[in-house]
């Protein structure tokens, strides 16, 4: 029952300094709960996954420009820097790479939950993080979706991209 809490936007104050609104979206259930949000660079996407199964994808204004369901939870999703792309991960394994259309344009599986991705910055590869009953690894694909390489670790509690191709991870 309570109001949104709404993105401040720099330079878009009214002259009473309250921020300037540009659009909102509103979903049917406002105890759903959002696993992850991302934004593009510059703010004209946004991205989002919930318990509902689906990664919704809306304009700067909050139009909704595509939804699709997955198989299993998106747990963890994002958008490369200028928005072209998009990467989702589930609790059962699958990882989606899709186009700012909402095409897949692949999709491939682990073994265990898919609890982080990011895209480097250089948005050429996809980093995500496998975590299995006995077993955690952080593994690299190209934006074609073979694996480039993988990593035993300990659970992570965080992946952030890097200069270039590096990456840097929190266990």
């Amino acid at each position: 029952g309570e109001e949104p809490v709404e993105p401040l936007v720099t330079g878009k104050e009214t002259l009473l300094g309250e921020p300037f609104l540009r659009g909102r979206f509103s979903v049917l259930n406002p105890e759903m709960k959002v696993f992850t949000l991302s934004v593009s660079h510059n703010g004209a996407n946004i991205l989002f996954s919930s318990e509902c199964r689906t990664i919704s994808y809306l304009d700067d204004q909050g139009n909704l420009c595509w939804e699709i369901t997955t198989e299993g939870l998106p747990i963890c999703a994002a958008l490369t820097e200028d928005g072209r792309f998009v990467g989702v991960g589930t609790d059962q394994g699958k990882v989606y790479f899709l186009s700012d259309a909402g095409h897949v344009l692949w999709e491939t599986s682990f073994p265990g939950k898919i609890e982080h991705l990011i895209f480097n910055k250089k948005a050429d590869e996809m980093v995500l993080s496998v975590s299995e009953e006995e077993r955690d690894t952080l593994n690299c694909l190209n934006r074609w979706g073979s694996l480039l390489w993988e990593m035993e670790t300990g659970p992570l509690r965080d992946l952030y991209p890097a200069a270039g191709k590096e990456i840097c991870y929190l266990e």
